[in-house]
């Protein structure tokens, strides 16, 4: 006999297996349903853990971006476009070619080039150049050249000075060039550029601007030969004419040989012109040394009085003045050959 299940009806005892288990799947079911809705009871599955855990993490990252947007600054409000400040206008010296150059044996040229150039972004109203020439850290001589007008931006001008060494201007200058112990000078050009920033309205308009160069180098010192007679040979006596020789003495105080080239020099005893020749010699003149050079005398007794004739012929003492012009290479680019001046006067006995 079997039993029916205790609850159970009749109506669903004649049902199927597959139906009576709808009704049991929807009480379970319901039944977590009832549990997840109970305070303080914990499901065990899986599934409502994760979903949870998802709930949680939804409410975490909520209150987060709350506070963020909470905490947030508010933004600054644009600001005006600015000038730009303008760029510093700037004054450059650029040293061109510098040298010295003799003008004779006694003076000397020394001459630069500078180019004042303005590398700023304003324009510039120039001022003054002031040169300096320093002459072996000692003696100096200035001057100073106003400069006009405005430099633009990028701009140069080119200035040219020279300055003109006379040992006979300047006593200083003439000690220094003249001491025999120095055999060259050392040199120095110094130029210093000022002008003002002319731009108007500009940021530093008439700011003070300032720009310096220089050059240096060496010049030998060239000294002339020193002349001196040292004695007059008869060389030939007859009626009507006298040959003599004048043997002279050429100092060369350089450190470096001259060619004594050629003379021209007029010769006069007691006060008459004897001779005026010109004498090619091309005689080399080794440095600090001494030379002899003979330089030839005719007298014509025909034009000179009687007792003249008997002074030369007697070798007797006669007072003289020889004076002339000699040309003397120096083998230097500096000065390659100047014109040697001599004036000479004495008393010389005859030999």
């Amino acid at each position: 006999m079997i039993q029916q299940p205790s609850g159970a009806s009749e109506k669903n005892l004649n049902k199927g297996p597959g139906e009576n288990r709808k009704p049991a799947l929807k009480a379970k079911t319901q039944g977590f349903a009832t549990a997840r809705l109970r305070a303080g009871r914990r499901s065990n599955s899986p599934r409502l853990d994760l979903v949870k855990l998802q709930h949680l993490a939804m409410i975490i990252i909520s209150l987060f971006l709350a506070a963020a947007c909470a905490n947030q600054p508010e933004p600054l409000p644009l600001q005006p476009d600015l000038p730009e400040t303008p760029a510093h206008s700037e004054l450059v010296l650029i040293p061109g070619p510098a040298g010295s150059q003799a003008i004779d044996q006694f003076s000397v040229s020394l001459a630069c080039t500078v180019e004042v150039v303005n590398t700023g972004a304003t324009a510039i109203q120039l001022g003054r150049l002031d040169f300096v020439c320093t002459l072996d850290q000692n003696w100096q001589q200035t001057q100073h050249i106003r400069l006009a007008g405005i430099l633009a931006s990028g701009e140069s001008r080119q200035v040219e000075w020279t300055a003109i060494l006379n040992p006979a201007d300047d006593s200083g200058l003439r000690t220094l060039m003249e001491n025999p112990q120095r055999n060259e000078l050392t040199w120095k050009l110094e130029a210093e550029a000022l002008a003002t920033v002319a731009n108007p309205g500009a940021a530093g308009d008439g700011t003070a601007l300032f720009a310096a160069a220089s050059a240096d180098g060496v010049f030998p010192l060239i000294r002339e030969p020193v002349i001196t007679i040292a004695s007059m040979h008869l060389l030939k006596h007859d009626l009507v004419n006298v040959r003599l020789a004048l043997s002279l003495d050429i100092h060369n105080p350089n450190v470096f040989p001259l060619i004594f080239e050629s003379t021209e020099y007029d010769f006069f005893g007691e006060g008459r012109r004897w001779n005026k020749q010109r004498h090619q010699s091309a005689l080399t003149l080794p440095p600090d040394a001494h030379t002899s050079l003979q330089l030839p005398l005719t007298l014509n007794f025909a034009d000179m009085n009687r007792r003249l004739l008997d002074l030369v012929a007697g070798k007797g003492t006669v007072a003289y003045k020889l004076t002339g012009d000699a040309d003397i290479r120096t083998g230097l680019d500096y000065l390659p050959q100047f014109t040697l001046h001599y004036d000479r006067q004495g008393s010389i006995k005859v030999e």
